[in-house]
């Protein structure tokens, strides 16, 4: 239903119409930035053994950040594009002491050097400074900009709100700096359309049938195309929605995978989830929680350790480096212990506002419907297949415990604020829902 009302609002655009609005720049851009990512991501993933493309991808964009975390222990005069010119030289060295056929090597340099030429050429028409409204103009664009033009450590003792998370601004800087060498920053539209691009990859990775992949790839390409306010928030603006929902949608999957196929565990997995700590508020909680949880679960607890990788860093971090800064701007604002107590004893809550973020919601018929869908095909798996999974049931259990997180904030701590950022929020997990779909689907053939 969802496919074929997305459809039909789909065609209804006139293609002429269509075509004109569409870059060509920045579509040839983005998709130069998604092959040179891609061939990278492949070789990472053949040398470290993981387990698909795309945690090759993110291990490499990680190591930027884990490389400039450690260094400025040390020392505090790198810039960004410096970072950027370590990090990729230590990547050189490792393949090239590494590789044996020199070939995927030369095919990585020649996708550089054409992203940069085409970048150097074109660069006029790109589009730039797009979108850049409400909370991209607020705070993503000037972290980005301020990482970019500087470093991830004076970016965090120039803060824009003390506290706020930078992890992604830091990965939409990295987009740019494998790009260009520009002394400017600016927001090129193409390093947004990269979260569209390696989305078709994570689904098309999926171990489901080539129907199921086709569909879910069409359901959620139509999602994002025939809806402003999803490509905004995915693939058109510095929104973080849609790098979180990316990220954590793939990393969860593979650690789970890991864990549920009886193979032995692969601590680089763990360490890489451990990560998504540094993301943003509820995600954090939700990253530290799964890894709580699989600590228990597992027989291998030593190496689920390396999940709190992330945890461990960032007080390292506020401990010994940005010591005069709050590390949480969200916790900063709020008496955990006060709000806590409001919460158990039912006291000074806006119950209302569930249901004003429900009925916010509810405009959106697309997504309540993809909702509907997550819900109806868990409770059929559970009520005719009756097979327990670890896989789709930690994947439910992670995107109610964030919905749940959402409710209880906006009725206690932020029940003043406006209401419709919420949907954002239950947005992060848009790449999990549409997998636990199909999981089921897959699951219920």
């Amino acid at each position: 239903m969802i496919i074929l009302n997305s459809a039909f609002n789909f065609i209804q655009i006139n293609i002429f119409d269509l075509l004109s609005r569409i870059n060509f720049y920045d579509l040839i851009a983005g998709l130069l930035l998604f092959i040179f990512l891609y061939l990278v991501g492949n070789l990472v993933n053949t040398m470290l053994k993981l387990d698909s493309v795309s945690v090759g991808i993110i291990t490499y964009l990680f190591s930027f950040f884990i490389i400039d975390s450690l260094i400025i222990f040390f020392y505090q005069q790198l810039t960004f594009m410096e970072i950027i010119l370590i990090v990729n030289l230590l990547w050189l060295s490792f393949f090239i002491f590494k590789l044996l056929d020199i070939k995927n090597l030369l095919q990585i340099i020649f996708s550089i050097f054409s992203l940069r030429l085409f970048f150097d050429f074109f660069e006029s028409s790109l589009t730039t400074n797009n979108n850049i409204i409400g909370d991209v103009e607020a705070v993503f664009f000037n972290q980005a900009k301020n990482i970019y033009e500087g470093s991830y450590f004076n970016s965090i003792n120039n803060y824009i709100f003390e506290g706020y998370p930078q992890f992604l601004s830091y990965i939409q800087s990295i987009f740019l700096g494998l790009s260009a060498n520009i002394p400017e920053y600016n927001f090129y539209s193409f390093t947004s359309h990269i979260v569209f691009y390696l989305s078709i990859l994570f689904f098309m990775e999926l171990n489901i049938s080539k129907f199921h992949k086709l569909t879910l790839i069409t359901l959620f390409s139509l999602l994002i195309l025939n809806s402003s306010f999803l490509s905004f928030l995915f693939t058109t603006s510095l929104m973080s929605e849609g790098l979180v929902s990316l990220f954590t949608a793939i990393l969860v999957f593979n650690v789970l995978n890991n864990l549920s196929n009886n193979r032995v565990l692969d601590y680089k997995l763990f360490l890489i989830i451990g990560m998504l700590y540094f993301s943003k508020q509820f995600n954090s909680s939700l990253i530290l929680i799964l890894v709580i949880l699989l600590y228990f679960i597992s027989g291998r607890k030593k190496v689920v350790l390396f999940g709190f990788f992330g945890i461990v860093l960032k007080e390292l971090l506020y401990l010994f480096v940005f010591t005069d800064v709050k590390k949480d701007h969200h916790i900063s604002q709020i008496d955990i212990a006060d709000t806590a107590l409001d919460l158990l004893l039912m006291r000074d809550l806006k119950i209302e506002n569930i249901l004003l973020i429900m009925k916010n919601l509810w405009i959106d018929k697309p997504i309540i419907i993809l909702f509907f869908v997550f819900y109806f095909s868990y409770m059929y798996s559970k009520i005719f297949v009756k097979k327990f999974e670890l896989k789709t049931d930690l994947i439910f259990l992670l995107i109610n415990l964030n919905i749940i997180f959402v409710f209880l904030i906006y009725i206690s701590v932020w029940q003043n604020m406006e209401l419709e950022s919420p949907i954002r929020y239950f947005l992060s997990n848009f790449h999990l829902v549409l997998l636990s779909i199909f999981l089921k689907f897959e699951n219920n053939k």
